[in-house]
Formats: structure tokens, sequence, C-alpha cells
């Protein structure tokens, strides 16, 4: 306080002195907050530099004049130069004019002003002053003379100046934090200052940055920021899951200095440069999610990324929309999915990376399982055996048999195959493991193999779990269920077909108007007909007592003569026990050889 006093009463005496000796009086006042910004004092409305002019010579009238402005500071003089461009201000007499803000726009600009002991670049690259003590000095000079028609107006302030603060961590484009659990933690080192002290406070602020290549002071210029605090320490801790934030988002982040009192000036408005960092690892999308079928159930598969250590997150869905199956963290899947016919599903899956990050979902995979199979008919009407429904079976009796001896007939659960005892020991709970044949009525076909775990009530049945696998293949089964599939998809490759079932030759039809493919063989007692595009011509001669035959055409159609002499389409063949291995020539030679082997015999119920 005794400082402005000072300074105020060394204006009053330079009015006193001057105001008789020049025909314009100059006051110049600094007011607080202090800037050292030039552009600061020459803003619109901007009151922090002052000048009060008062012409004294009544006798004058529209005077052209010009400003002559100087600053001085320990070592350091800035000052307008005489060839200065700006334009003139006219005064009349006994006229009063106050100028501030915008009235200095043209004076400050540093092309009109000379520069000692510090740079014009030093200046454009920070916007401010050193602090310290300043002096300003304001004069009036003829706009075309340069003469001075004035006193020299002056004040002095202590101008305490501070540098924005520096960011020291995270560094810029650095992933925070290593660990999902952590919170992040930004520190930055206190705003420094020449010409004196004054309790500064920080305002932290973020970004999301979500388009790649727009530059991070873009960002922080143009869109809100998802956080900011306020703090009077050096650092600001941010819990990411109360912003929710995205694993592999980039995002910006700024400090800013201020003082709350406004008596101090900080260089770039207080503002920090603007850093970006990535919150976590990106856990990247499965690739190569399929779906393969298999008889009516869908098997999903993906390329496994040695970055999913967390496993994988599945969900299944039926066109409906209703949730099937949601597996959370599981490994990829192996087990069948979406087995009900003729159903159109949805599977998509996620990858969990370390710390439980979790990736995108990837696309939705569909497909769709096949129509439950319906057995064709036969020319009276009447089903084929493997179109007949299997009925389940209650099991009431629990009660273990003692002993099985070679010989023995067992049935499963359901009654669909039929192990014969070869050998059989007792384990310790009452089951029992050796070796067995297992036969499959409906293929016809019997296989040895071992068993182990099987238990068997007094009626023959096997109760619950067990395990069967065939001593050549070592294929493991479990349930009558997997049995049932294994003999599908591998006993019958191994093994051929029945002799029921047999392809034991092949026919290519000839016609006598020419090779026109059929569109299909009718049976009319013991009389065949091809049925074409041009009409029916009888093939009896070539179909004529036999069966099990495969009739050609030479455009390549197919279709079986069954071992009833039933003409029947390939595919519902197969269905019904044909194999899909020989449904093509020379199938005799692998006939004698699959019966050479022993392991398979065949018979006819």
């Amino acid at each position: 306080m005794k400082r402005i006093i000072n300074i105020l009463l060394l204006l009053l005496l330079s009015i006193s002195t001057f105001a008789q000796r020049f025909p314009i009086t100059v006051t110049t006042i600094l007011t607080p907050p202090y800037t050292t910004s030039l552009s600061t004092m020459a803003e619109s409305g901007s009151t922090r530099l002052m000048v009060n002019l008062l012409v004294n010579d009544v006798t004058v009238s529209e005077l052209p004049v010009k400003l002559h402005i100087k600053m001085e500071s320990a070592g350091i003089t800035i000052e307008s130069i005489p060839t200065q461009v700006v334009r003139p201000m006219f005064l009349g007499g006994g006229e009063a004019r106050v100028l501030t803000g915008d009235d200095f726009a043209e004076y400050l600009r540093i092309d009109n002003l000379n520069f000692k002991g510090f740079s014009k670049a030093a200046y454009q690259k920070s916007g401010q002053l050193p602090g310290g003590l300043w002096k300003v000095s304001v004069s009036v000079r003829h706009f075309y003379t340069n003469s001075v028609i004035s006193n020299v107006g002056t004040a002095t302030a202590w101008i305490t100046s501070y540098k924005p603060p520096v960011l020291t961590a995270p560094k810029n484009n650095d992933i925070e934090p290593s660990n999902a659990a952590l919170p992040l933690t930004f520190s930055w080192q206190a705003s420094k200052h020449v010409g004196g002290t004054s309790a500064i406070m920080y305002r932290f602020e973020m970004w999301e940055r979500r388009v790649e290549g727009v530059p991070a002071q873009t960002v922080a210029a143009t869109i809100p920021p998802i956080y900011t605090m306020e703090t009077a320490g050096l650092t600001a801790t941010v819990q990411p899951a109360a912003l929710a934030l995205e694993p592999g988002m980039k995002y910006c982040w700024r400090v800013t200095a201020y003082d709350p009192s406004g008596m101090v000036t900080i260089e770039n408005k207080g503002e920090s440069e603007v850093r970006t960092f990535q919150y976590l690892e990106k856990c990247p999308e499965v690739c190569g999610l399929a779906v393969e079928l298999k008889d009516n159930c869908g098997y999903a598969s993906w390329e496994e990324n040695r970055v999913h250590v967390g496993g994988y997150n599945f969900e299944l869905y039926d066109d409906a929309g209703t949730v099937h199956e949601t597996l959370w963290g599981g490994v990829t899947k192996t087990a069948s999915i979406g087995c009900e016919y003729g159903q159109t599903w949805h599977v998509r899956v996620q990858g969990i990376c370390k710390s439980n990050v979790e990736s995108e979902w990837s696309d939705w995979v569909d497909f769709k399982t096949p129509e439950k199979f319906v057995a064709p008919k036969r020319a009276d009407g009447t089903s084929y055996e493997c179109g007949a429904e299997i009925p389940e079976r209650v099991i009431t009796n629990y009660t273990l048999i003692d002993n099985i001896q070679k010989g023995d007939t067992l049935e499963d659960e359901r009654g669909t195959t039929k192990y014969i005892v070869h050998s059989a020991i007792k384990n310790d709970d009452g089951s029992f493991r050796g070796l067995s044949y297992m036969k499959l009525s409906i293929w016809g076909v019997k296989v040895l193999g071992e068993y182990n775990n099987m238990k068997v009530n007094t009626d023959g049945v096997i109760i619950g779990k067990y395990a069967w696998r065939t001593v050549d293949m070592g294929k493991g089964v479990e349930t009558p269920e997997d049995i049932e599939r294994w003999a599908d998809e591998t006993a019958l490759l191994m093994a051929g077909a029945t002799y029921y079932n047999t392809i034991k030759d092949t026919v290519v039809l000839k016609y006598s108007k020419g090779i026109v493919p059929f569109e299909t063989i009718e049976r009319e007692g013991n009389k065949y007909y091809a049925v074409t595009s041009s009409g029916r011509e009888e093939i009896t001669s070539f179909i004529e007592g036999k069966t099990r035959v495969l009739v050609k055409d030479g455009d390549g159609h197919e279709l079986v003569i069954d071992k009833n002499g039933e003409p029947m389409g390939v595919e519902e063949y197969k269905k019904c026990g044909g194999s899909k291995a020989l449904l093509r020539e020379s199938v005799r030679e692998k006939d004698a050889q699959v019966a050479k082997s022993g392991n398979v015999k065949f018979f006819g119920d």
C-alpha cells in the first residue's frame, strides 16, 4: 500500500510540474491484475493500461497526434519506433480523453515496437514479458513532425509472471495403466514464477479422442471435457470405472494454472501442453468364427489368439432372439450348439485379454440346422424301418447284477445298442470291465471293443454312463448318444455296409432314344420304367433280378434299387443305412478286405 501511495504522489507531482509547460497533460495508470501480455493490454474494454489525455491549450482544433509508449524493466526496454504505422488521433482544445484497451491495439503490435534485452521471438513464443518491476511511460507527439507536445506520464508496478505447469506423467502417447484394477495418476511440475509468490490453483481436464488423427489441441479446444477437477496439489487421480473409460480408447489431458485472486499473470493463459494417452491395451477381436454342421448340430470354432489369456465369451441366440447359451470366460467352444432341427441360429464370440479386458464382439455368424429327416415311403405307403421313432425307456430297476458271463447280451438304456460280452471282470464299485462286441441292429454291424465302468441291472440293462472304445481305433465314447454318433460317422466308414445295404453293382442306363437324363424310376410289379423329359421307357432288362444296385444315367443322375427291389433316392438310402463310402464303383474288393480282417462280422436279424 505504501508503494502505491508513493506512485500516486509521483503522478500528482508530474501533473503539477508539466501542466503549464506542455499543451497536453498525460496521466498513465496500471490497474491490477497486472499483466506483461501486450495483447491483454490491448484487448477491447481492458483497463490493465489506462491513459488520460487533457488538452490544456484551448486554442487548438483537430490537432493530429500519436502516442509514444515505452516499457522498462531490469535490462529490458520496449519502445515505439518513430516510423510506427498508426492512425492519427485528433484532439481539440480543452478536451479530456481516456484511452483503454483497443485504443492501444495499433501501438502495441510488435511490428511497431523496438525490443532491447528481450527478443521479439521470445515474446512471440511465450506471449508474455518477464515478471518484475516495470515502468510504463506514455507521451504524446505531433503526428507529422514527431515533436513531443506533452509530458511523459509514467506508472510502475511489480508484476508477477508465472509459467504454465509442465506435465510429467504419464508421457505423451503412453498406454496407462498397466493393470485395469489400478487408477490413473497424473502429475505435473509447479508453475515457475518471477517477481513474487501467489496461491496458484490448478485445473485438471480430460477429453475423449475418438477420431484418430485429430490433434490433441484441437480436441481440447472444440469439445467439452469428460472430467474436470480443481486442486492446489500437483497430482490428479482418476478412477477409470467411474468414468467408464474404454480399453484401447485414446484420451487427452491438460492442466491449467490460475490465480483465484486474479492478481497475477500466467503465460499462455496458464495452459500446459495437451497430452494423449491410451487407456489399457486394446484387446483384439476374435477372428475366423465359423460354424460347421455335423448331423443336426453346429460346432463353433475360431482362431485362437495368444493375447486372449482370459478365454472367451460366447453367445448363442435362436431366430426369435431367445438366449440359448451364454458362456463368460469359457475356453474355445468344442461342444455342439444349436441342435434343434430346422432352426436358424446366431452365434458370436468375444476375447478376454489380461486384466479381464474384453474385445469387441465378433460379427454374428448365422447357421441353420437341417430339417428332421422323414423316411421315404414305399409304393404301398409304408415307411422304411430307418424312419421309425425310438421309444423312450423308463428305467425303474436299479438292482445291479452280481455277475455277467461270456455270451451275455446287454442293452443300453435306450435299447438301441446291444453288447455281446466276450470277457468280464468285476470292479470294486459293482461295475464291470472287459471285451465285448457292440451290435447296432439298424446297421447290421458288430465291432469288438473294450468297456469299463459298465453297471448292469438284473434285467440286463446298462445303467448310467460307461466307457467303450474299439480295440483297433482307440475311439472312446461314454454315452449311448455318443455311440450312435460314432457308429454313424466312424464305424460304418471302417466296416462298410452290411450285406443288406452294400451296393453290389452299378448299372448305367442306355435308352433307345439316346442318352437322356432320367427324372425318376418307377416300379410296377416286376417291371421298371425310367421317367425322362421325353416320356417313360422300360428298363427292366437292366435291373431285373438285381437288388442293392446303383443306377446311373449318362448325365450323372443316380438312384438306388434297395434290397426289396424298390427305387430309392441315394440320400434317403444313405440315411436309412446305406454306406456313404461304398456308393461308388469297385466296392466288392473293399468288402472282401473288410471281411478278411476278422474284426468286423456281419449278420442278419
